[in-house]
């Protein structure tokens, strides 16, 4: 490992001295590392950002600066890059030198010879801006474009600038100068804005003087960084000419405009600093906008300073002269004029004269015009025809001063009048190009818009306007950005920007219609140059993207949808695994416990084998519940008691809900009647609904409240369950998605977003309905409401046949693996008068069931050797006077082969875990149990 940084020269890695001279100045963090990826140079910037010192070991500093928690995502990222020669790129927050993670787009590049083998590696690391301050940026520019907006003064608009961006990045000079022609001296003609104990001023600088190299930066359009003067070596020796004038760290952007360096504006502060890439940002936004500003204020100043010529000339009598003496009604005009009217010059011509050579069309307009100029105005100003003697018709440009007494009485008027004719022709042509123009991109599918240099609208089509939500008269004149979401304010101005720089764009955008929504489109805009060759604004041609990013949510739905349905399925493998191999141990202790319980009546032991089966019937519930949830199985509806399946769904949540603080309320109305319900399913949408209030109640403060109450409506003939917490609630936003297949609201990875789409289809499909209501302490409501059971008659269980063999005489056969198990399944067979037979595999049960008959066989259906399937299928064939006599013990039956093995074989399933009641049912179905009178 490299412990200092390398000097540039040939023995550097990957690169030689200007590359490293422009590396070392480049704003983002920069490294080099040899084909094993060990880092072998950073740039100054590296070590500026994280505080390193020059000779520290590389291999030491770079694993410190990840956070602990992404180090081997870091790593593994690193080494897949490294395995596969490919470039790689990963966002990762950077420990800085002040002690603070920010995050940073890391991209390393591979780097390969002319034998294509690898050299070195690149890798750069771009801060990526943190969204609050980039949007507390944005809200500065778009004041200070408010401020600037009727600014016409230079030095009062580089003053408003200056003083606005120190106090908002606390700096204590902000100012602009003119690069000359040949790029060796700047003239600050302006103070700008400077602190008040700042040296330096107006006049003309070389920026050689102030470091050569960061002066070749500069000419060649690069942003020159330094956070030190003294320790910056593009300044090097020159570091005397920066404090000279207050300045120890400062940003200076040129302002290249057309091919050449017009203008710096630089930012300056007394004291050292690193600045970051969002502020360097900002000060690069401002410049341009300061170029801009000036750039307006000057066409301003021109256009003021042409009409005021204009206006001197007419004044002056260069055009047709005419003057009238109101209280005769008679007036004199020039040679110029009388050719304009088309009649002869002279003194003492009567007023009726004049109005006689206007238009006939337009003689009662230009005379009300006349009359309202004489009645309380100070200027007369119109355009009319007038038609010559040889009727010829020509266009006439009339303005008139009128002069008043004291009170205010018109005497006199006096003014200039010009054939405009030719004018008034090409603004006719030009209105019928324009019309062919308008109906050529009204007709097209695309939507067209042509702003200004100022980025305001000129012209837009209905096709635009109408993808918009607007009529197009609403929108012209007014500029782009107010179309657009205030976060893509900046990425708005930046594409109008490059098309005023001369620089087509094709990107994607999107723009906010009138009710608020996005619009996506595909834009592609250019820039709009007049006869001249300037850029006088930009036009751009958008495509409604609209449906094709819905199909491409559509498809991310469906792909999102596919990989849930993946989890669901592994979740339900999982499950059928773990119930199998919690079963048999708790099917021991619960039959054990009872054995010993009835053995031992009456004493302290049975007692406490009573407390233990107790135990081991509360663990077998719990299992039961989640094979119940994720058991994929018709629906089976009986009469169910809806605070029976509110307590089971609280007994499994609760242990979690203990452990996170959170307090239970139950309200559970007593004598509730029944409800003809799938009890599992329902006990599912109960468990939904209530670790969803447990997710949103974790993240606050105490008390955490959970409020399950039920009632009956008995108008309604219903039932209604309810769970509410003291939470944060719904955001509105999210309320009328809330029940849509895979929508969520909590981080990734938390939730699915099929929770509540399940219970919703799981209630309706019972005739109910869930409902979310708001509640007053700002917590939420869920409330299933269910229909009660009318004449419903619960399913009669089937009656158990008598034997007529003896008690003594009955034989079973127990067929498990688990020796344990089958161990305590023969006792609890003795209880009800069997003798009973093991077999510790399927092969040895087929070799008893051989030798002898048995009036009861029960077989595991999950064993090594030879499964349940495989036995009964011998037994069919081979005995089959025995296939009737067979019962299944186990406990899966989540997995879809041994649901359909169970279904087709019809055969009594004993679940593990079971107990004597259990097994008792089974044997009344296998119709060889006497009723026997329960011990």
């Amino acid at each position: 490992m490299t412990q200092q940084l390398p000097q540039p020269g040939p023995s550097a890695a990957c690169g030689d001295a200007p590359f490293r001279l422009l590396a070392d100045h480049l704003p983002a963090l920069c490294f080099i590392a040899d084909p094993a990826g060990r880092v072998l140079w950073c740039n100054r910037r590296w070590y500026d950002y994280t505080g390193a010192a020059s000779d520290a070991a590389l291999d030491d500093v770079w694993p410190t600066l990840h956070h602990p928690n992404r180090r081997k995502e870091v790593a593994r990222r690193w080494q897949g890059a490294l395995e596969t020669g490919r470039p790689a790129e990963m966002a990762l927050p950077l420990l800085g030198g002040d002690g603070h993670y920010r995050p940073f787009l890391a991209r390393v590049e591979p780097v390969r010879d002319d034998e294509d083998r690898l050299s070195c590696w690149l890798g750069t690391m771009t801060e990526i801006p943190n969204r609050r301050e980039t949007e507390h940026n944005q809200r500065f520019l778009l004041e200070l474009g408010d401020a600037l907006r009727d600014e016409v003064d230079p030095a009062a608009i580089l003053y408003a600038i200056g003083e606005r961006l120190a106090a908002h990045l606390n700096v204590a000079r902000v100012g602009y100068g003119e690069v000359s022609p040949d790029g060796q001296e700047v003239s600050v003609a302006s103070r700008g804005w400077v602190a008040g104990d700042m040296p330096g001023g107006p006049g003309v600088y070389r920026l050689d003087d102030f470091g050569r190299e960061a002066a070749a930066m500069v000419r060649r359009g690069e942003i020159f960084v330094v956070a030190d003067v003294l320790a910056d070596p593009a300044v090097g020796p020159n570091s005397d000419a920066h404090l000279g004038v207050g300045i120890r760290a400062g940003v200076t952007v040129p302002l290249v405009k057309r091919g050449g360096l017009a203008a710096i504006f630089y930012v300056h502060s007394p004291v050292v600093r690193r600045w970051r890439d969002v502020e360097v940002q900002l000060i690069r936004d401002v410049a341009e906008r300061t170029w801009a500003t000036l750039e307006r204020a000057r066409a301003e100043a021109g256009r003021r300073d042409s009409e005021e010529r204009l206006r001197l000339a007419l004044e002056g009598g260069m055009l047709g002269t005419v003057q009238w003496d109101l209280t005769t009604m008679r007036g004199s005009w020039s040679k110029q004029a009388g050719a304009i009217f088309g009649v002869e010059a002279g003194d003492e011509v009567p007023l009726e004269q004049l109005t006689g050579a206007v238009h006939p069309e337009d003689r009662e307009r230009v005379l009300r015009e006349v009359r309202k100029a004489l009645k309380g105005g100070a200027r007369y100003a119109d355009e009319y025809r007038v038609v010559h003697p040889d009727g010829s018709v020509h266009w006439v440009v009339s303005r008139a001063r009128v002069e008043r007494e004291a009170d205010g009485k018109a005497v006199r008027a006096a003014g200039v009048v010009a054939d405009i004719t030719d004018r008034k022709l090409a603004e006719e042509r030009l209105r019928e190009s324009e019309a062919r123009f308008r109906g050529l991109f009204e007709t097209a599918h695309e939507g067209v818009w042509l702003v200004d240099r100022r980025g305001r609208t000129l012209f837009i089509n209905h096709r635009m306007a109408g993808l918009l939500g607007y009529a197009p008269e609403e929108i012209s004149g007014r500029p782009v950005p107010e179309f657009c979401f205030p976060e893509d304010f900046a990425a708005a101005r930046e594409r109008i920007a490059n098309n005023l720089a001369g620089r087509p764009e094709q990107f994607e955008f999107r723009f906010r219609r009138s009710d608020g929504s996005a619009l996506p489109v595909l834009a592609a805009s250019s820039p709009l140059w007049d006869g001249a060759g300037h850029v006088v604004g930009a036009v751009g041609m958008f495509s409604d993207l609209t449906e094709r990013k819905q199909a491409e949510a559509e498809l991310q739905r469906s792909r999102e949808a596919l990989y849930q349905s993946e989890k669901l399925n592994a979740l339900g493998s999982l499950l059928a695994g773990v119930s199998h191999e919690l079963n048999n141990p708790l099917s021991v202790v619960l039959s054990l416990s009872q054995l010993l319980e009835i053995k031992a009546a009456g004493t302290a032991y049975g007692e406490r084998a009573a407390k233990i089966r107790l135990a081991a019937e509360r663990c077998a519930k719990i299992v039961q519940t989640f094979l119940a949830m994720a058991r994929q199985k018709a629906p089976v509806r009986t009469r169910v008691d809806a605070n029976e399946v509110l307590g089971s769904a609280l007994e499994l949540t609760g242990y979690a809900l203990r452990t996170a603080g959170i307090e239970v309320v139950t309200d559970l109305a007593p004598d509730l009647p029944p409800l003809n319900a799938d009890a599992d399913q329902l006990n599912q949408v109960l468990v939904n609904l209530i670790v969803n209030a447990q997710h949103a109640l974790e993240d606050r403060p105490k008390p955490r409240i959970l409020e399950l109450r039920t009632s009956t409506d008995e108008r309604r003939r219903s039932v209604r369950l309810e769970v509410a917490d003291n939470g944060p609630g719904v955001p509105p936003e999210h309320r009328r998605r809330i029940f849509e297949p895979f929508f969520t609201s909590k981080p990734q990875g938390v939730g699915t977003g099929i929770g509540l789409t399940f219970s919703l289809a799981m209630v309706q499909a019972h005739g109910g309905a869930l409902t979310l209501a708001d509640r007053a302490d700002g917590g939420a409501c869920f409330t299933v409401e269910l229909p009660t059971v009318v004449d419903f008659e619960a399913p009669r269980e089937p009656a158990g046949e008598a034997v007529g063999r003896p008690p003594q005489d009955r034989t079973a056969l127990v067929i498990d693996d688990e020796a344990d198990l089958a161990e305590a399944l023969a006792e609890m067979l003795q209880l009800e008068h069997y003798r009973a037979d093991l077999a510790r595999s399927g092969r040895e049960g087929r070799r008893l069931i051989e030798a002898r008959s048995y009036d009861v066989i029960l077989s595991d259906l999950r064993m090594p050797d030879a499964d349940g399937q495989t036995l009964f299928e011998w037994i069919e064939r081979e005995r089959p006077a025995l296939a009737p006599r067979v019962a299944f013990v186990t406990g899966d039956t989540l997995g879809p082969a041994a649901r359909r093995f169970l279904a087709c074989a019809g055969r009594p399933v004993l679940e593990k875990p079971f107990d004597q009641a259990g097994l008792r049912s089974v044997l009344a179905e296998l119709g060889r149990s006497p009723r026997f009178v329960d011990v």
